[in-house]
């Protein structure tokens, strides 16, 4: 029976070797699900191309070097999702293989979508970046706001130039039990809670007069959309974003349970903190499973995403014309700078933005972090897009999963001679 079973398992294994090898042109969703076991012993889902080595060899190695649990990237080039796999492990008790569609939390890669969204209420007409965004608080709000940020503007939050500096009075999104001592509620701050107690404050430096970057100012962006569309934030980015693009993936996270189809995130020291969210409080708790509130977090760091979501929603920007929440000229003002200064690298309208040379051609990209997750989305001027999304946050030499591997992807691409259905890229 134990010989039987080994040679069971050794054609079970050939088998799934041979259907990770597909024709040239993208897989079914099907297809993309299948998995094989790479070097190392690693899980590899997703249809193998053998053309595409370089980028395969890149995700093993890394993941090998940095000992990441789980990781999933996506490729497109010119619109075409030409790449799509996943490695490792999204369970590590039970040992479930991340796949293409796999879920992460993306952290602050949320920004570029909230960003999106405050575009298509401009496209609509139902607000200018110009606006200061008291206008969309009711009059009782607008009395508490503090007379050095009522000028504010939704362009100056969208560019990190509010006023509010997280080196110098600390990032209150993740203050609440602070704030709520505060505020004498013997319990958490809400989100509504905190942005009043912040509101009603001076500024940490003058709002307009320079970055510093914000998460508080992009959960009031979150609170504008909600004003303007009578909507919750997330309905109205799922019906007006996500549906556009047919991106299914995108989902706002939940901070103690996974989602379906949802990662597990992994903190390699196991570390425990105080709950501070309802089910937990008080309690020693991981610190990814409620040592902070990722609901809170919605409109700057809230979303789970797929790699290949990401990626078709990275490419709507290089067609804004055809996209039912950008145009060309918004697009344009996204991605200028915010001063005068001919600086080489800038934040825009929640992205960040590299000039290529002495060109007009722009790269933009965003990464994220929270304890249990790494994430990286960028546009490149040659047409090429990629999202990559980690399960752990720093790698074994505690470094940003995001920071280090993003001169590898580009190295990667460049390596690839020819991608699946397209010529030789090189003479």
């Amino acid at each position: 029976m134990g010989k039987i079973a080994s040679q069971m398992r050794r054609w079970c294994l050939i088998l799934l070797l041979l259907t990770s090898v597909s024709l040239l042109g993208w897989p079914s969703a099907a297809q993309s699900q299948e998995s094989v076991v790479g070097a190392g012993g690693m899980s590899v889902t997703g249809v193998e191309h053998p053309e595409l080595l370089p980028l395969d060899e890149m995700m093993g190695s890394f993941m090998r070097e940095y000992n990441v649990p789980g990781a999933s990237l996506a490729v497109s080039k010119n619109g075409v999702l030409v790449y799509s796999r996943g490695f490792g492990t999204r369970d590590v008790e039970k040992t479930r293989p991340v796949l293409p569609s796999t879920r992460f939390r993306i952290a602050s890669v949320s920004k570029p979508i909230t960003s999106a969204a405050i575009a298509s209420l401009v496209k609509s007409g139902k607000l200018s970046f110009d606006d200061a965004f008291i206008s969309f608080l009711s009059p009782s709000e607008r009395a508490q706001v503090h007379p050095q940020i009522r000028s504010v503007t939704i362009k100056q939050l969208l560019q990190h130039r509010g006023g509010w500096d997280r080196s110098v009075s600390s990032d209150p999104m993740f203050e609440t039990i602070k704030i709520g001592n505060a505020l004498q509620l013997e319990r958490p701050a809400t989100q509504a809670e905190l942005i009043r107690f912040v509101l009603q404050r001076a500024p940490d430096f003058e709002p307009g007069t320079k970055y510093a970057y914000s998460n508080f100012g992009y959960c009031l962006l979150g609170r504008v959309i909600e004003s303007v569309s009578k909507q919750s934030y997330g309905d109205y980015v799922k019906l007006n974003i996500g549906k556009a693009l047919g991106a299914t993936s995108l989902d706002l996270g939940e901070t103690l349970t996974t989602m379906p189809n949802e990662t597990k995130y992994f903190v390699p020291s196991n570390r425990l903190v105080t709950g501070v969210v309802a089910g937990v409080l008080g309690k020693r708790v991981p610190t990814q499973y409620g040592g902070w509130s990722i609901e809170n977090l919605d409109s700057h760091g809230g979303w789970i995403a797929s790699a290949e979501d990401l990626v078709a929603f990275a490419d709507s920007f290089n067609k804004p014309d055809a996209c039912e929440f950008l145009t060309t000229p918004i697009v344009s003002e996204i991605f200028a700078e915010p001063t005068a200064d001919g600086k080489d690298v800038f934040y825009g309208y929640g992205w960040l933005v590299r000039r290529v040379g002495k060109t007009e051609k722009v790269n933009t990209w965003h990464n994220g972090s929270l304890p249990g997750t790494s994430s990286l989305l960028v546009r490149r001027h040659d047409g090429f897009n990629w999202a990559v999304l980690f399960n752990t946050r720093d790698g074994s030499n505690g470094k940003r999963l995001s920071s280090l591997i993003d001169p590898l992807i580009h190295q990667a691409v460049n390596r690839v001679e020819k991608w699946p259905g397209q010529a030789s890229s090189r003479n």
